[in-house]
């Protein structure tokens, strides 16, 4: 997750009408065994909504594991609210993967370890090459599914911006969009 991932919105309404707001713009996250997506509802995005604990992603017919879903808190602000978040993959995703890939180099390791223990047969280039590949596929598919999901971080922006009326936080001091030329006096 990068800099660009954290996200600050600013909303009047309070933390309850925000809350009020995500439940009838969003379904719940709840399982439908005849919906395409495979969460009962329509609507285009799903929200999983825990106390001031908010995790939105967008509704989705074909299954991407590796796709942005916004993780952020409703912070109570004057006669506001602020919205704190971050964009990231499913934490379960990420734990699996790690775990995947942790397999997959041990198992590679522990096959070039026999084969040049025992010194590698020709044409048995395979016991080389498919752990290697298995792990570049390992690396390569989140890159993947994050491309195929590229669009879905502006598409939630969107959504909370639509669902909230909010506005993103202006540092206090911000630099305009103009050239500044530099010319001596």
């Amino acid at each position: 997750m990068g800099k660009s991932d954290v996200v600050e919105l600013r909303t009047d309404l309070s933390p309850d009408e925000c809350l009020r707001r995500l439940r009838e713009a969003a379904d719940p996250p709840q399982f439908g065994p005849f919906s395409l997506s495979g969460y009962k509802g329509s609507k285009p995005v799903i929200a999983k909504l825990t106390g001031t604990k908010i995790k939105l992603w967008k509704r989705r017919y074909y299954k991407n594991s590796f796709a942005p879903f916004f993780f952020g808190a409703l912070v109570p602000q004057g006669a506001g609210t602020r919205i704190e978040g971050h964009f990231g993959m499913d934490p379960f995703v990420k734990v699996f993967l790690a775990f995947w890939l942790g397999a997959v180099f041990l198992g590679a390791v522990a096959a070039l370890t026999a084969r040049f223990s025992q010194g590698i047969p020709s044409g048995d280039l395979a016991a080389i090459v498919i752990p290697f590949a298995m792990i570049l596929f390992g690396l390569a598919l989140p890159r993947f599914g994050q491309w195929l999901g590229r669009s879905e971080k502006k598409d939630l922006l969107e959504f909370l911006q639509t669902a909230l009326a909010t506005q993103p936080i202006e540092a206090e001091f911000t630099l305009s969009g103009r050239a500044i030329e530099n010319k001596p006096l």
